[in-house]
């Protein structure tokens, strides 16, 4: 805010990124956490001044399959202070149920 009480401009904290994926299964925490996986290796791959903000983004999932749907949010960062050497299907839960 400016001294006379206006707004003297905006700039975005983060870049969140939104993604609906098609799947075979809801069910099927492997090919989930397979999917989370894909998504972060895009995401990963954009080079930093492509991306607006100094704070890591969110990421927005959205599964679906069979008319239903499944979704799954966390920051980049979440993911990237996972542990090494998890399953797919532990990663799923690991930013689908944070602790």
């Amino acid at each position: 805010m400016l001294p006379d009480g206006s707004v003297g401009g905006f700039a975005a904290m983060e870049t969140d990124f939104n993604i609906t994926l098609q799947v075979n299964d809801l069910t099927d925490e492997s090919e989930l956490g397979e999917w989370i996986v894909k998504a972060m290796q895009v995401i990963e791959a954009v080079p930093p001044d492509q991306i607006v903000g100094p704070l890591p983004g969110q990421v927005n999932l959205i599964f679906l399959a069979n008319g239903a749907q499944e979704g799954v949010n966390f920051h980049v960062n979440q993911f990237q202070t996972l542990p090494g050497g998890l399953s797919n299907s532990e990663i799923y839960q690991a930013l689908k149920f944070p602790q």
